[in-house]
């Protein structure tokens, strides 16, 4: 029990996630693989770092901000238009 409450500092006043965040995968047409797959690593490592459950979607999914109030789209994302026009009901 010590150990936990020598911690309960470093937690105050945080704040739980309601729900995941999603993350948009990155591969389309035309990007070269290895970096969509490194910009889907890196905030893949970023949710996983601050123990964020995350959620990957591809520009067909339907976006809902109440499953997924953070979106998060990595360096690589190509915005399509049909993307585009999600990304704007989303918000």
């Amino acid at each position: 029990y010590k150990q936990v409450a020598d911690a309960e500092p470093f937690y105050a006043g945080s704040e739980d996630v309601p729900a995941p965040v999603g993350i948009l995968l990155a591969l389309a047409p035309g990007v070269d693989k290895n970096n969509a797959t490194k910009s889907e690593e890196g905030a893949i490592l970023m949710a996983e770092e601050l123990h964020y459950d995350a959620l990957f979607f591809s520009d067909e999914a339907e976006l809902d901000p109440a499953r997924t109030p953070l979106l998060i789209l990595p360096d690589t994302t190509v915005v399509t238009d049909t993307l585009k026009t999600k990304l704007a009901d989303y918000y």
